[in-house]
């Protein structure tokens, strides 16, 4: 009897004091979970790709960590449309702009912006280049006879480098010659010449109208969309005038002819003139070098000669 009696006490004790626990064993207590990790610094590593052309949208991706639903990208500190891929991926479409850079940032919702290392770097699509066959010189600048610049892309657009103004449809022809659309009027082609002003080699533009092609300069300028094309009496500076006197031999005498055509081969096309009552001729806008000299004219024989023009000179023809 008093076994069970301390027994009993004995169970009651260890009951109050936690050191029994009756029924099944559950063993210790379950730890509470691990908190979640904390959301990676948000960085941008690079844009791909980082140029794009000045006419058409480019898709570019961004790169980074730390991205999260809502972030904004903004361009030049203004936000645009933003497609969220994931933590390390964002996808933006860069708008058509005029030619340079556009910083790129940034920014999770309630952050602060956070740059790209680089810009996206707007660019015109590659330039034709015109060399000159005689001294190798080469450039994408053609100037008006006011020395406007326009230049033309091999996607077949001028471009207007006073504004910026892009007019399509413009192609190149074989040598130098540029196609102008009918959209603007001209029914010509444009032909890039050479020359020299202020001891710098220049391309200039003229206009081919045709067999008579004076190879003047041409005055362009750009209204309503168009393209707008002018006949001056101006040549490319650097070249020079061969002049003289047709004359065919008679009885009487040398007497000057008139109503013969004078040409003079050049490059790319020919001048020609026409002798006046006096005989005499001008042919203005040569450029240096060896040149065939040919006079004709019905009931008389062709004249053909070989004539060097260094400068303005003189070359006397007899017709028979």
């Amino acid at each position: 009897m008093a076994n069970r009696t301390l027994a009993r006490t004995y169970l009651a004790i260890v009951a109050v004091s936690g050191g029994l626990s009756l029924g099944c064993d559950q063993g210790p207590s379950p730890l509470p979970p691990p908190p979640p990790p904390a959301p990676a610094a948000m960085s941008v590593t690079g844009l791909s790709p980082a140029t794009g052309w000045v006419d058409v949208a480019t898709d570019v991706t961004i790169a980074g960590t730390g991205f999260v639903a809502g972030i904004r990208v903004l361009l030049d500190g203004v936000a645009t449309n933003t497609s969220f891929i994931n933590s390390t991926t964002l996808l933006v479409r860069m708008a058509p702009r005029d030619v340079g850079s556009v910083e790129v940032a940034v920014v999770n919702p309630g952050g602060n912006p956070v740059k790209a290392p680089q810009p996206f770097v707007y660019i015109d699509g590659p330039l034709m280049v015109f060399t000159d066959p005689n001294s190798g010189f080469s450039t994408s600048d053609v100037r008006d006879v006011q020395g406007q610049v326009v230049q033309f892309d091999l996607k077949g657009r001028l471009i207007w480098k006073a504004d910026g103004t892009r007019l399509t449809g413009f192609r190149r022809e074989p040598g130098l010659l540029i196609f102008v659309p009918s959209a603007h009027g001209c029914q010509c082609w444009l032909e890039v010449r050479f020359g020299t002003e202020d001891g710098e080699p220049r391309a200039y533009v003229t206009a081919d109208y045709g067999h008579d092609n004076p190879g003047t300069l041409v005055d362009l300028e750009v209204a309503g969309g168009k393209l707008l094309v002018s006949q001056t009496q101006v040549y490319t500076p650097g070249t020079f005038t061969l002049s003289g006197v047709v004359t065919e031999e008679k009885a009487e005498g040398i007497v000057p002819v008139s109503g013969v055509v004078v040409y003079v081969s050049q490059i790319y096309s020919w001048r020609e003139a026409q002798t006046d009552a006096n005989g005499a001729y001008e042919i203005r806008g040569l450029f240096p070098g060896s040149h065939t000299v040919v006079a004709f004219k019905t009931g008389y024989g062709e004249s053909s000669q070989k004539v060097v023009i260094a400068g303005h000179a003189t070359h006397n023809i007899v017709v028979r």
